[in-house]
């Protein structure tokens, strides 16, 4: 099952978070090792990057997951690393939580 874009951007999944954040994603399903695409600055989930690194997978059939940090393009919350009411910041670990 693919729940990614190719052709046409198609609306992301959505990993919601017990605490009202969430998680807006894309994922292929494919052969191991896959690939999972970190944005980086000023970039998101829908760039060309993302987007041709998508492509590439698709044509090896690799798994590939791209998604938007808290508070970037598709997904709601505060930015990972804006300061939370009681001074911490969120880490990449925080989102199994």
């Amino acid at each position: 099952m693919n729940e990614g874009s190719s052709g046409g951007e198609v609306v992301p999944k959505v990993l919601h978070r017990g605490d009202g954040s969430s998680i807006a994603y894309h994922r292929i399903h494919g052969k191991s090792p896959g690939i999972i695409f970190l944005t980086g600055y000023m970039s998101d989930m829908t760039g060309q990057k993302a987007l041709r690194l998508e492509h590439f997978c698709r044509a090896r059939d690799l798994a590939y997951l791209r998604f938007d940090y808290f508070g970037h393009g598709a997904c709601q919350g505060r930015s990972p690393m804006a300061p939370s009411d009681n001074g911490s910041t969120t880490r990449c670990s925080s989102w199994t939580r």
